[in-house]
């Protein structure tokens, strides 16, 4: 053991203090009541019918880019239980930690957005956001093993005293099945490892990205985005014209 260098710790006068945790990005975790493996079935379905006309993994794997698969997901009969408990807990979201007017609205007043994925092999989705919405998220009916997704700090301007932490290593997070790059006071990515069932909710500026699969996994996820219709007031200035022709 070191001996202490009493002189100089006797001058160490640190005042006494709390470090306080400011400016924070909600982030929402929870499960869907929903079969999982039922689920997680019918999103298969669609991608098997997806390989069966397109040849690159990095098209087929989602029905994002397949408007036709994309529409027969909103078919399914789990898919209006889906619907509704993701749009009241958007609701719930937007009302409670950004203090958002929700009285006026109903379930067919918010958009609703989804797309289903299989991860395979290979696969990546590099850091992104998401355009012309308030919330993002996952749903995961199946994910075993696999990356997680991962988010990127917002605090950008604090980059000027961020490092990567003990060896640049992810460190263990406070939150379930998190881990951190960088130190406590400055975490640059926050890595989440969803569980079965579990939905995650975001603010859509949030940037996110996953990385590449390798090895054995099983992943299953359905991504959505969320927006909804807003009273205006103070429309009456200038006089009234329709837009119409500027159709495109």
């Amino acid at each position: 053991m070191k001996t202490p260098n009493l002189t100089t710790e006797q001058k160490f006068q640190p005042v006494n203090h709390t470090v306080l945790d400011i400016f924070p990005t909600s982030l929402l975790r929870g499960e869907l009541r929903l079969d999982h493996k039922r689920v997680a079935k019918d999103c298969w379905s669609l991608i098997e019918k997806i390989k069966e006309k397109v040849s690159d993994p990095k098209q087929y794997y989602t029905t994002y880019f397949h408007k036709e698969f994309n529409d027969e997901l909103t078919k399914f009969a789990w898919y209006q239980p889906f619907a509704n408990q993701i749009k009241d807990t958007y609701i719930r979201m937007i009302q409670t930690e950004y203090d958002r007017n929700v009285s006026h609205l109903s379930r067919h007043d918010i958009h609703l957005y989804t797309w289903a994925s299989v991860w395979e092999k290979g696969i990546d989705h590099k850091y992104h956001n998401h355009q012309d919405c308030y919330i993002s998220g996952t749903y995961y009916p199946m994910n075993q093993g696999g990356q997680g997704i991962k988010f990127q700090s917002p605090q950008i301007q604090s980059q000027f005293m961020q490092t990567t932490g003990p060896k640049g290593n992810p460190q263990k997070s406070q939150h379930p099945n998190a881990f951190y790059i960088g130190t406590r006071g400055s975490q640059q990515e926050l890595i989440f490892q969803p569980i079965d069932g579990e939905v995650l909710m975001w603010p859509s500026n949030l940037m996110h990205m996953v990385d590449e699969q390798d090895g054995d996994y099983t992943r299953v996820a359905i991504s959505f985005n969320l927006k909804h219709n807003d009273i205006l007031d103070n429309t009456d200035d200038g006089e009234e014209m329709s837009y119409e022709f500027l159709q495109y």
